[in-house]
């Protein structure tokens, strides 16, 4: 089972969806970004890798239905590539949190949950080797952090689960509804008025 890709009989396919959802998660990305710039400053070649990697991190998103995981990974790696390197710490990890539940709403649950301790083990492994004075993340944020990740995962795995059981209610609906029919015209021919 997949994500639903919009109303029944009509609406957005799932492509467009994932479009308009990268369009929209870049606006949001690119205008934060814009407004930390005017308070902070950074080297111009450090930017435009900055606006590279923010680039490849929303543009993955309209893959993310077609290769969850990929798409995961790649805006993981981007994350883990920006964040130390900008000085501008937007919202780009919006990326990554959308592609792990993706992931996990796609039936990937097992590499969502590697992708999310993978996560965690870099973070915690980044923060222990920061100096004492130095550390970006405090012990209660880390844990914050955990819980959020956990979060995405079992929310995509409820959505997963759901899009499964309507999927096998209409199949049962189906199967229920030819049985039905079929039962009807077997006994109109077995009735003694049938004309044969």
């Amino acid at each position: 089972m997949s994500l639903p890709s919009g109303p029944r009989g009509g609406g957005l396919s799932a492509r467009t969806a994932d479009i308009g959802v990268a369009a929209a998660v870049t606006l949001l990305v690119v205008v934060w970004t814009l407004l930390t710039m005017r308070y902070e400053s950074e080297p111009l070649n450090r930017t435009v890798i900055g606006w590279a990697l923010i680039a490849v991190g929303c543009g993955a998103l309209c893959f993310r239905r077609r290769a969850p995981v990929a798409v995961a990974v790649v805006t993981l790696a981007v994350c883990v590539v920006y964040y130390p390197l900008s000085v501008y710490d937007g919202p780009l990890m919006v990326t990554f949190a959308l592609a792990l539940y993706t992931a996990a709403a796609e039936g990937r649950f097992t590499a969502a949950v590697a992708l999310g301790v993978v996560t965690l083990i870099a973070v915690g492994f980044g923060e222990a080797r920061q100096h004492d004075g130095n550390r970006q993340i405090d012990d209660m944020s880390l844990f914050m952090l955990a819980g959020w990740l956990v979060s995405l995962v079992a929310v995509g795995r409820a959505q997963w689960t759901r899009s499964a059981y309507l999927g096998e209610v209409e199949q049962r609906a189906c199967s229920w509804a030819a049985s039905r029919s079929w039962r009807a015209s077997c006994r109109a021919l077995s009735s003694p008025w049938s004309y044969r």
